[in-house]
């Protein structure tokens, strides 16, 4: 499968199963939201989550180190849900699925906006929520 290429209007940068994000803006439980820079993104392919992203909260058993959440792993119960709002006339598209990695698992629901931009709310099992926002990118081909 390879990713469908674009064109630089406001064609969509995904589909339910394969898309990437760049991380422009944490939101963490508790504290204040903070712009991001560097290398942040996420990425969904192939049924694996690739997952380079900071992460603040409390942390209720150590699995992360400093350097925040690195990691690809397969995604498992993945589901998509399409939503249009009749007022805006935009279409949502809400993935929802769990990984698991070190021994935590991870609940990601993954909201899609049209104009391809996207929120995430991330719930560790040994950790705060946190939730995240940036833009969609155009994904490499797959060889």
């Amino acid at each position: 499968m390879s990713c469908v290429t674009y064109a630089q209007d406001s064609s969509l940068l995904f589909t339910p199963t394969a898309f990437k994000g760049e991380v422009t803006q944490m939101i963490p439980s508790g504290y204040p939201a903070k712009q991001v820079q560097g290398n942040y993104t996420i990425q969904i392919l192939d049924g694996k989550v690739t997952v380079h992203m900071p992460y603040v909260g409390d942390v209720h058993t150590l699995a992360f180190d400093d350097n925040g959440l690195n990691f690809t792993e397969e995604c498992s119960n993945y589901r998509t849900k399409q939503k249009t709002k009749k007022k805006t006339n935009t279409t949502e598209t809400e993935v929802i699925f769990r990984t698991r990695h070190a021994g935590v698992s991870y609940d990601f629901r993954i909201t899609l906006y049209n104009n391809n931009t996207f929120h995430i709310s991330l719930s560790p099992s040994n950790a705060s929520a946190c939730n995240y926002a940036g833009r969609l990118v155009k994904m490499e081909n797959k060889q």
